[in-house]
């Protein structure tokens, strides 16, 4: 298996370092900048996203892109490696393999990016994972009647499915119906809405 190495020790500066390739977060950060830092219209060819639980990697030439669960100093990362005398927080492998069931899942129902596979990343010593994934492209987005009703149909589709499979954000499909509400957490293309803010608080709830 392909490991990558990764040097996240300029994250909290906004680079990091994949495989002697620098990347880099925009300056702006709002939603909108937010999303399109992510999305391919960020100001650096190889760009970077910070999220609370991950790092996102990609490039605006590539239609993959790589979504790691590492990031410096967060307490709710289970496990714990140091940095020199940082702490680098990630996710067991077996939480990983969970998160991209659950991508599949919805990707099914062309709710949320497709994922091709796990990888690994070397940060110093530490093997940590990640996802390959597809990188979107967000389209204009317009404060109409038309944009609400597209929503409100994507919407009730993610709950309809979510209840079907047992999906749960913390404890809860209606935790997952809130997280979906904020436009920071999902991408309108040209296929559809996507819900991009898949992460270690969602679950598979097990049959009774």
């Amino acid at each position: 298996m392909e490991i990558f190495e990764l040097d996240i020790a300029r994250a909290d500066k906004g680079s990091v370092i994949l495989n002697s390739e620098i990347y880099r977060r925009d300056v702006s950060y709002g939603n909108q900048q937010y999303k399109a830092a992510v999305y391919h219209h960020g100001d650096h060819e190889n760009f970077l996203r910070k999220g609370k639980y991950c790092i996102f990697l990609g490039k605006k030439t590539e239609p993959l892109a790589l979504k790691i669960f590492v990031y410096p100093h967060h307490h709710k990362l289970r496990r714990t490696t140091m940095f020199g005398n940082r702490p680098i927080r990630f996710l067991p492998l077996e939480r990983v393999q969970r998160i991209i069931r659950i991508h599949n899942v919805l990707q099914s129902y062309n709710l949320a990016p497709k994922c091709n596979r796990i990888i690994s990343c070397r940060v110093k010593k530490q093997i940590v994972y990640g996802i390959e994934m597809e990188s979107l492209v967000q389209v204009d987005e317009n404060d109409d009647l038309n944009s609400i009703k597209e929503w409100r149909q994507f919407a009730a589709k993610l709950e309809d499915i979510c209840r079907k499979h047992k999906l749960v954000r913390r404890g809860s499909v209606e935790s997952i119906m809130y997280d979906a509400s904020l436009s920071k957490n999902y991408v309108v293309t040209e296929d559809g809405i996507k819900l991009i803010d898949i992460d270690l608080k969602w679950n598979i709830l097990r049959a009774r």
